[in-house]
């Protein structure tokens, strides 16, 4: 069966850099952008402020600020032509526009000086400038996916109108977004920064469904956790393990909280939300999954052992989180999730072996780490075959990095079942995969911790390879240059990180 999925992936996966297709440039007078704005701030939009402008994303790190845009709003800027070139060429189908998103990132700073140069007499909130924040939510949105990550947590920042002590200046219905897509921001950009992911947590029961409350309080404890276990220190993983630990243990805490914040009894919820709250939780079970298997292998080495014991917890976590996306079948964000937990499962059994000697491990451990990287790959490969029947050719980038983890997975399984030369073709799709040089949407350090193992595992193989010793070290050398890339306290950190997923409330809200 292996063997047979080996055959069909990479062709499921080849191509998978999505060129930049050009458009011709919209550009304006400043003379004729004062009468447009003149007219489309007095025309006051559509009459429906009830609505919010939704694009949908399966982009795996996205912010999704765009959705917190409302469609009067929404309406008003796309009189611009620098903004209307950025947005979907067909709303009802939600096509992407056909900017590549350096271009698109161009347009909309031009378009964020118009505002900041006509004003918004229009808002009505007393001199703040709701136009102007709707641009830079584009703005931030587009900067995230291109890996200028401090650029975006500085345009946040001045949608939040932060104070010079980092605090915000009020809270409103946007806040709580705002600071859950300020936290990512800051969790990519280097680690180690709690302060919005914590104002975040304290605003999240700001809302009246004790429901939704309840989905924000979990998705905000999810970044708090997160962020805190970006914190650990594993340059000093030797002389401090039991420090290490119990830093591990207060985020495998948080986030076993966060999933039973998200247990919620669906009597008397609506459908929607009630679905809402159940692919949350299981999100939140694969996080939860992953602090488990950092705690084992933590406390395995304060107390001493020699082998680190199995990860029972974290096994029971993902199938608990598989257990609460039945029934939710065809639905790209489900299965998206479940390919994380399938290859959870894969990852947590190849590295459950003995310290030091990470090839071995039992045949029936190599069966169903191999089932369910398999499975974690087909999902992914599913909805990317959907969305290109349907004329959407983005979704391929936008899974990339999650393919390239379960693709390594599934050569990890190759290797150690003694199939070199199979495993060493689909390291190489993966390394392609997750290469940020060759895609225009950037993977942050999580692609880049990947990225590292797939070298590391090439060298491994290629070191237990007749005379492929200086293949094994020139991989060594590959997989140090891009540790190297790791920003701040993203570098040391163990494969296990690459499977952390900080997710926003929006990436759950399923159209039905």
């Amino acid at each position: 069966m292996m063997m047979m999925a080996a055959r069909r992936m990479p062709n499921a996966i080849s191509g998978v850099h999505v060129g930049s297709r050009r458009a011709t440039r919209s550009t304006t007078t400043d003379g004729r952008l004062a009468g447009n704005l003149s007219r489309m701030l007095s025309s006051g939009g559509s009459n429906d402020d009830s609505d919010t402008y939704v694009t949908p994303t399966l982009h795996s790190t996205g912010l999704g600020l765009s959705r917190q845009i409302l469609a009067e709003v929404m309406q008003t800027i796309s009189a611009l032509p620098e903004v209307s070139a950025v947005l979907p060429n067909d709303t009802r189908k939600s096509l992407p526009p056909k900017l590549s998103l350096t271009e698109q990132i161009l347009l909309l700073k031009r378009a964020e000086e118009i505002f900041q140069q006509f004003g918004d007499a229009a808002s009505g909130r007393g001199g703040s400038n709701i136009h102007l924040d709707a641009v830079r939510m584009l703005l931030a949105d587009r900067l995230y996916h291109v890996g200028k990550f401090e650029y975006t947590a500085t345009c946040i920042e001045s949608i939040l109108d932060m104070g010079n002590g980092g605090e915000s200046n009020g809270v409103d219905d946007k806040s709580f977004e705002l600071n859950l897509a300020l936290a990512k921001a800051q969790f990519y950009s280097g680690g180690g920064i709690t302060s919005a992911a914590e104002r975040a947590v304290d605003i999240a029961n700001e809302v009246g469904d004790p429901n939704m409350a309840a989905l924000r309080q979990g998705v905000a404890m999810n970044a708090l956790a997160l962020s805190k276990l970006s914190r650990i220190d594993y340059a000093n993983e030797s002389s401090m393990p039991g420090k290490l630990a119990d830093e591990a243990d207060e985020c495998r805490e948080m986030l076993s909280m966060a999933t039973s914040v998200l247990n919620k009894p669906t009597n008397g919820v609506g459908v929607q939300l009630a679905q809402s709250l159940a692919l949350a939780q299981a999100a939140s079970s694969s996080n939860q999954g992953i602090s488990e298997v950092l705690h084992n292998s933590l406390r395995a080495k304060a107390m001493g052992y020699e082998k680190v014991p199995p990860a029972e917890h974290a096994l029971k976590s993902w199938n608990n989180g598989l257990s609460r996306l039945e029934g939710n079948d065809n639905i790209p964000i489900a299965d998206i999730i479940r390919s994380r937990l399938h290859a959870n499962i894969a990852m947590s059994l190849l590295i459950a072996a003995m310290l030091g000697d990470k090839s071995k491990i039992g045949e029936e451990d190599l069966k169903i780490a191999s089932e369910n990287a398999s499975q974690s790959l087909k999902l992914l490969d599913g909805i990317i075959e959907r969305s290109s029947s349907v004329g959407d050719d983005t979704t391929r980038e936008a899974l990339r990095v999650v393919s390239g983890r379960s693709l390594r997975l599934v050569a990890d399984c190759y290797a150690r079942g003694g199939s070199a030369v199979t495993a060493e073709g689909l390291y190489q799709s993966a390394s392609d995969l997750l290469n940020d040089e060759k895609h225009e949407n950037h993977g942050g350090p999580l692609a880049l911790i990947e990225r590292r193992e797939v070298y590391n595992s090439y060298a491994t193989l290629c070191a237990n390879w007749e005379k492929r010793s200086r293949d094994s070290v020139a991989m060594k050398e590959k997989a140090g240059l891009v540790e190297d890339q790791i920003a701040g306290c993203w570098r040391n950190k163990p494969p296990a990180y690459g499977g952390l997923w900080l997710f926003s409330v929006g990436d759950f809200q399923v159209s039905l």
